[in-house]
């Protein structure tokens, strides 16, 4: 399902979440343009963080238009 691009809320990773101490340099919340299909798979605690995460379904959507089934998908997915 592909879209035309939209303006996402993310959320940048805290201490506590996940047993991970942020990156300073992101911040809490982060505004990101998504254009394309491609979801991506949180990484594993043994290979990384995620630096930020895409917020949840009723919040990810920040500005534009997002299809209901995808905006589900995408919700608490890595931001690439």
């Amino acid at each position: 399902m592909a879209n035309c691009g939209f303006a996402a809320r993310s959320t940048g990773a805290r201490e506590g979440r996940s047993g991970l101490v942020a990156d300073r340099r992101v911040p809490e919340t982060v505004h990101a343009l998504v254009m394309g299909r491609a979801i991506y798979t949180p990484l594993k605690m043994d290979k990384g963080y995620n630096a930020a995460t895409f917020a949840g379904p009723d919040q990810v959507l920040a500005s534009g238009y997002i299809w209901d089934e995808y905006r589900k998908q995408l919700a608490f997915k890595p931001l690439s």
